[in-house]
C-alpha cells in the first residue's frame, strides 16, 4: 500500500508539473491582450475620467497592435489622431496596423505624413523609412501582377507620358559605369520641370527592370519598347548609351521610341570633354523636348539650366549611390551619397538621397521598423496577474502541498504503541485454514 501511495503521489506531482509548464508556455508564447490586463485597466480608467485622453487611446491602440488585433488597434489610433493629428507615434502604429490588415495603400497615406512630423521626432525616420520601403514593395507587387496577366493587357498610354531608363555604359573604364544611372537621373529631374510632359516614376521603372531581370543593358530598343510602354502605360520610352573614352571624353546617344508603333526618333548624340558633362546633358534635354514638339516657358528653361553640383567627382559618387540603391544595397548607397556630400556640401540632392537611404536601412521592412520603435520606447512588460495567473497560482500551491504532510524521520515507537504511549490491543490471529 505504501508503494502504491508513493507512486500515486509521484503521478499527481508529474501531472501537476506538466499542467504548470504548459500553462506557463501558453501565457508566454501566445500573447493576448489579457497579458497586459493591468496596463489596459489603468488606461481604460483614465478614459472614464477623460474620454478625450488621446495618449491613453494611442497606448491602447499600440497594445492591441502588439497582440495583432489590428482592427481594434486601428480604431483606437484613429480616435487618438482625431483629437491630436500630429502624434507621430500614433501615425506610425496606425500605418503598421493598416499594413497588418492588408491595406497597403492606406498605410502609405499615413506614412507619407512624415513630411509633417518634426525633424527632431525619432518617429520621423521610421515613418519615412517605412514609406520608402512599402512603396517599393507595392510597386514590385504591381509589376509582378502585370507580368502575370501581360497577355491580356492592352496598350493604353496617356499622350506625352515618358519612361526614362538607365543609360547603358560602353566605356572601357568601369569606374564611370554608374554615370549611366546619374545621367538618367538628371534627365528625369530636368524633364520633370516640363509641365506638358508626364514622367513615369523612376521607382516604377526600376521595379519593372528588376522583375524582368533586364537591368540597364538593352533596356531601350524598338523591339522591346511596345512591351515596356504597355507595362508602364507610357507613350515614349527614352534611353540610350553613354561612353567615356580613355582620353576622358564622353559621348551620349539618346533615343525616344514611340511604344505604340515602335517608331524610333532620330538619335540625339552629344560629345564633349567629361568635365562638360552637365552642359552636355542640358543640351540633350532641350533636343528631346524639341523633338517631342513641346514649347518651353522661360521659367521651365531656367529650371532646366540649374546644375545639381559643380563638382564632377561629387556627381560620380552620387551616381554610384544611385546604382547601389537600384540594386537594393542601401548601406552602400548611403555611403556613396555621404561621399558626394563630403566633396560638395551644397549638393542638396545627394543629401536628401542619403537621408532616404538611412531611413530605409532603419525601417525599410516591417521587422526593422518594429525593432526601431522598440528601441525608442520598449513595449510594456506583460502583466503576470492577468488572465491565466489564477490557474498558475493554484497549480503552484497544489505542487507545493503534495507530500508536505509527511515528513520522514526517526520513530522510536513500538509497532503496537499508540501516539499517547498506550499499548494497543493485539491484532487478532489469522483464521485457520
Amino acid at each position: 500500500m505504501k508503494s502504491e501511495g508513493r507512486s500515486y503521489s509521484l503521478f499527481i506531482a508529474a501531472f501537476v508539473l506538466t499542467l504548470l509548464v504548459s500553462a506557463c508556455a501558453s501565457v508566454q508564447v501566445v500573447e493576448k491582450i489579457d497579458d497586459y490586463a493591468g496596463t489596459v485597466e489603468q488606461l481604460r480608467a483614465r478614459l472614464v475620467e477623460n474620454p478625450r485622453d488621446a495618449e491613453s487611446l494611442r497606448d491602447l491602440g499600440v497594445l492591441h497592435f502588439m497582440v495583432k488585433r489590428y482592427d481594434e488597434a486601428a480604431d483606437f489610433l484613429q480616435k487618438a489622431l482625431a483629437i491630436t493629428n500630429n502624434d507621430a507615434k500614433a501615425i506610425f502604429y496606425l500605418g503598421m496596423s493598416l499594413e497588418g490588415k492588408g491595406k497597403d495603400e492606406e498605410a502609405l497615406a499615413r506614412y507619407r505624413q512624415y513630411v509633417d512630423v518634426a525633424e527632431t521626432s525619432p518617429y520621423r525616420t521610421l515613418l519615412e523609412g517605412r514609406f520608402e520601403g512599402l512603396t517599393r514593395e507595392v510597386l514590385q507587387k504591381q509589376m509582378r501582377s502585370l507580368l502575370a496577366q501581360e497577355g491580356a493587357l492592352s496598350y493604353n498610354a496617356t499622350v506625352r507620358t515618358a519612361a526614362i531608363f538607365p543609360l547603358t555604359y560602353h566605356g572601357t573604364d568601369p569606374k564611370y559605369q554608374p554615370l549611366g544611372y546619374g545621367m538618367s537621373e538628371m534627365l528625369t529631374v530636368d524633364l520633370g520641370y516640363v509641365e506638358a510632359l508626364k514622367l513615369v516614376e523612376r521607382l516604377r521603372v526600376e521595379a519593372l527592370l528588376q522583375e524582368i531581370k533586364l537591368g540597364a543593358s538593352g533596356a531601350v530598343d524598338p523591339s522591346t519598347a511596345p512591351r515596356m510602354g504597355k507595362l508602364l502605360s507610357a507613350e515614349r520610352i527614352i534611353g540610350g548609351s553613354l561612353t567615356v573614352t580613355d582620353a576622358l571624353d564622353v559621348r551620349v546617344d539618346i533615343a525616344s521610341v514611340r511604344a505604340g508603333t515602335a517608331e524610333r526618333s532620330e538619335t540625339a548624340t552629344q560629345s564633349d570633354a567629361l568635365d562638360n558633362l552637365f552642359q552636355l546633358e542640358k543640351d540633350l534635354v532641350f533636343r528631346l523636348v524639341k523633338e517631342m514638339g513641346i514649347s518651353l516657358t522661360r521659367d521651365e528653361r531656367e529650371q532646366i539650366q540649374r546644375r545639381p553640383t559643380g563638382n564632377l567627382q561629387a556627381f560620380l559618387a552620387y551616381s554610384m549611390g544611385l546604382e547601389r540603391e537600384a540594386l537594393g544595397d542601401f548601406d552602400g548607397a548611403s555611403s556613396f551619397y555621404g561621399q558626394a556630400v563630403a566633396i560638395d556640401p551644397t549638393f542638396e540632392r545627394a543629401s536628401g538621397r542619403r537621408e532616404k537611404a538611412e531611413a530605409i536601412k532603419i525601417a525599410g521592412t516591417k521587422e526593422k521598423a518594429m525593432s526601431g520603435a522598440e528601441a525608442i520606447e520598449p513595449p510594456p512588460e506583460k502583466d503576470l496577474r492577468g488572465a491565466g495567473s489564477l490557474m498558475i497560482d493554484r497549480l503552484n500551491n497544489l505542487q507545493m502541498g503534495i507530500g508536505s504532510s509527511f515528513i520522514p524521520g526517526p520513530d522510536s515507537r513500538k509497532p503496537t504503541e499508540s501516539v499517547n504511549g498506550e499499548l494497543l490491543p493485539e491484532a487478532p490471529k489469522p483464521p485457520q485454514p
